[in-house]
């Protein structure tokens, strides 16, 4: 059986993967992964989610609540000089998709379609330069709340 955890994290990256201009958002992802160990030669732009660190304090005597902290890494090509917008500006419309997707899930009863998902928090984000000249990109960071069982991490 898979864990709420894994639940949750590969319905993030199902639904970032349907960023795309057609379902109203700026930009249209190449790809949207789970974080590999080595990096892939994907087309831009793309993002990477990644949970990071996963705190539990018991919340019943059955169910412990769950918080994860998770970045999603967003990178976009590099800006042509006749493009009508900056490479700032290309990250900041792939952050705010990704932000926008986000609220989307959020909105969700569950959030991510998961049970056992209760929340997702938009922390913030920060910018910056990946290597050469006009690549960019942005990690925006988050909180996803969720519960599963005390006994069983596979069971909401």
């Amino acid at each position: 059986m898979v864990s709420v955890r894994t639940n949750i994290y590969s319905a993030m990256v199902t639904a970032l993967g349907t960023i795309t201009v057609a379902n109203g958002y700026n930009v249209t992802l190449a790809s949207a992964q789970k974080i590999l160990y080595l990096a892939t030669d994907s087309a831009r732009p793309y993002v990477i989610a990644s949970f990071k660190r996963e705190d539990k304090t018991p919340a019943t005597d059955d169910t412990y609540a769950c918080s994860i902290r998770f970045q999603v890494f967003c990178y976009i090509d590099e800006v042509n000089e006749g493009d009508a917008t900056s490479i700032e500006d290309a990250v900041d419309l792939l952050v705010s998709d990704v932000e926008k997707l986000l609220a989307v899930q959020r909105a969700l009863s569950p959030p991510f379609g998961v049970t056992g998902c209760e929340d997702v928090i938009l922390d913030g984000h920060e910018k910056y330069d990946v290597g050469g000249e006009w690549v960019q990109g942005a990690t925006v960071f988050g909180t996803i709340l969720y519960q599963h069982a005390t006994e069983d991490p596979d069971a909401p």
